[in-house]
């Protein structure tokens, strides 16, 4: 086969791949590679919503992975092609003891060059249906400016907006968001 007509078979073959979307429970041992995606999205995508010396400042303690959220079994990880593509997890906090059937989405993200790819949204599905399983009644969310299109997407609704303290100092404008559940 002649050298141009091998590239253009290739380049065929090679937008018919398909890329496989895989999501599974995220533990311990991912804490460089959650770490790593959210380095990249944060710092990309919260650039233009927010000032850039708040974002250098907050990056690095926003972006770490929280040991007991991994340890929970309720954080996920995605994968396309093998490659991570998003994280997020969930939460159920509890008062006095109490559980409260209250869940909070958690520490959820995509990689800015696999957006749009459905990774963080599976991610979203599989946590809200579990939530819903286990009696969860009603989710929130405090969402950064940038995401709250996102989990509107997902049946979420802006109840407020707030200034929450970045760590490194400064704020960050927040959408407090929320959505009830079903089983």
């Amino acid at each position: 086969m002649k050298p141009a007509l091998a590239r253009a078979a290739q380049a065929a073959q090679d937008r018919c791949m398909v890329e496989v979307l895989e999501v599974r429970r995220a533990t311990p041992r991912d804490a460089g590679e959650v770490t790593a995606l959210l380095l990249a999205c944060y710092g990309t995508l919260y650039r233009g919503w927010y000032p850039d010396a708040a974002v250098d400042r907050a990056l690095p303690g926003l972006a770490r992975a929280q040991p007991s959220l991994l340890a929970s079994g309720r954080f996920r990880i995605a994968t396309i092609g093998g490659e991570a593509a998003a994280v997020g997890g969930w939460s159920e906090p509890a008062e006095n003891g109490r559980i409260l059937r209250t869940g909070h989405v958690r520490h959820f993200g995509a990689h800015p060059d696999r957006l749009r790819r459905g990774a963080a949204g599976a991610i979203l599905a599989e946590c809200l249906e579990e939530a819903a399983a286990e009696g969860v009644v009603r989710m929130t969310c405090v969402s950064s400016l940038p995401a709250e299109p996102f989990y509107a997407a997902f049946g979420f609704t802006t109840t407020g907006f707030r200034l929450a303290a970045a760590p490194g100092g400064g704020r960050f404008g927040v959408a407090l968001m929320e959505r009830a559940l079903t089983r």
